[in-house]
């Protein structure tokens, strides 16, 4: 998730896995990328109020590494909700490809 890679559509867009690579639940035309996921989709807002809270602290990109390696528990609060998120996000994708296609087997 850190370095981009995944099922975010930007990114599947850029191999043609994708139509588009804009995020279908936020405002149009604005990419699906990790940091667009992570820090800003409305679809993750409970997930990221859940983090903030467990963080004692916004999540932001200056910050998630720091809060990342200040504990244990911070890093594994970090870890639940990208590993939440990244699955939200190939459940979609999969829900994307025809069952009929080659993707799809």
């Amino acid at each position: 998730m850190r370095d981009g890679h995944g099922c975010f559509k930007g990114y599947l867009h850029r191999f043609g896995h994708a139509s588009d690579p804009y995020c279908a639940h936020c405002e149009p035309q604005v990419v699906e990328d990790a940091e667009h996921v992570f820090l800003h989709c409305g679809r993750f807002v409970g997930d990221r109020e859940e983090l903030e809270v467990r963080l004692e602290g916004r999540v932001e990109t200056e910050s998630v590494v720091e809060h990342m390696i200040s504990s244990k528990e911070k890093w594994v609060a970090v870890n639940t909700m990208a590993v939440a998120v990244m699955k939200q996000l190939r459940r979609e994708e999969r829900s994307r490809i025809p069952a009929n296609s080659e993707e799809g087997r």
